[in-house]
């Protein structure tokens, strides 16, 4: 793989889960709505906590993992109450239920995980700004990576 720009990527919602967390049970999903108007989708990924452990013989510390957490996303966007992307994350705000994502990238490439919509706020700013929202998606699956066909 070579190195790629953001331009072209998305994000999208679908309020099913898949039958199996691997990329045939996404792919079987027919609901997604693409999330519209993003204008970045933050760093997200799994992230080990650090166990260590010091010998007294050595007082070397050494590292080990412990447990793994698939970590959160925070989804910028330009506010667009029509859109139908935007409207099933408010839908999905509104239960605690996980529902699924996908996240395609530049190269065709794509990420899917399942979660929770944690929040969707709204930011007004100034009279030359966009009036934004941002949402904070909690991931609770292992996030599954399909290389580009």
């Amino acid at each position: 793989m070579t190195a790629q720009t953001s331009a072209g990527s998305t994000i999208s919602i679908d309020p099913a889960l898949p039958a199996t967390n691997d990329d045939t049970g996404f792919s079987a999903l027919t609901a997604f709505e693409l999330i519209g108007e993003v204008e970045s989708i933050g760093a997200f990924g799994t992230e080990y906590n650090e166990v260590t452990f010091t010998a007294l013989g050595n007082r070397r510390v050494r590292k080990f993992k412990g447990s793994y957490n698939p970590g959160s996303v925070a989804v910028t966007a330009a506010l667009d109450s029509a859109d139908t992307g935007q409207v099933a994350v408010q839908s999905a705000l509104d239960t605690d239920d996980d529902v699924s994502f996908k996240v395609e990238l530049q190269d065709g490439s794509v990420e899917y995980f399942t979660g929770k919509v944690m929040s969707y706020t709204t930011e007004i700013s100034s009279a030359d700004n966009i009036t934004m929202t941002t949402i904070n998606i909690g991931i609770n699956s292992d996030i599954i990576k399909v290389a580009a066909a």
